[in-house]
């Protein structure tokens, strides 16, 4: 990610914000700083401790209301999945269902945007145990997704469904997701 300069990207958009606020920074404005510095701290200090606590502050800092909800819900999805890879798996349960309640009440839940909090949240319930929780939450999500850019993003979303179905031992399934995971990678391998 470095060679298209996301890191100081992030990091200017940080110090704009702070620029154009000074001490008087609205909620919005405020919880998007905390998270840059949440993820600077993850990505480029591999520092999962002071990532955790920024994103905490974050989520005390937005109020949950209509305007912030699809905020709030990146919020509580990028908390959990640092308490995911920290292996706290009730607060990354805790902080994930909520992050997906929000994202179904404001109506994202279909969208490429909830992307990576679906496949956080479908990851946390395979390892802790509830596959058929996953294909509750999969299967309407990838038949109702509103765009899939890349053919590698579905094969992920239809390696979580698999990884499910085994799970349940359910393995027509298991075969059917594996050869249509076949059909959207093929074309990524022969280029």
């Amino acid at each position: 990610m470095d060679k298209y300069q996301y890191y100081s990207g992030i990091e200017h958009i940080k110090n704009k914000l702070h620029d154009i606020f000074k001490d008087n920074i609205p909620f919005r404005e405020h919880a998007i700083i905390l998270e840059c510095e949440a993820i600077l701290a993850l990505e480029v200090e591999h520092n999962f401790i002071k990532a955790k606590e920024l994103w905490k502050q974050a989520v005390n800092v937005l109020p949950e209301t209509e305007e912030y909800l699809y905020l709030c819900s990146n919020l509580h999805g990028n908390l959990g999945n640092i308490y995911l890879q920290l292996k706290d798996f009730k607060n990354a349960m805790s902080h994930m269902e909520y992050a997906f309640k929000l994202l179904k009440q404001c109506n994202m839940i279909n969208s490429y945007d909830a992307f990576i909090q679906v496949c956080n949240y479908s990851e946390l319930l395979l390892q802790t145990g509830d596959p058929q929780k996953v294909i509750e939450i999969l299967q309407p999500y990838v038949e109702g997704i509103d765009y899939i850019p890349q053919s590698n993003d579905l094969a992920i979303l239809l390696n979580l469904i698999q990884k499910a179905y085994t799970m349940v031992g359910d393995f027509e399934k298991v075969e059917f997701y594996n050869k249509t995971i076949s059909h959207h990678l093929t074309p990524i391998l022969k280029t």
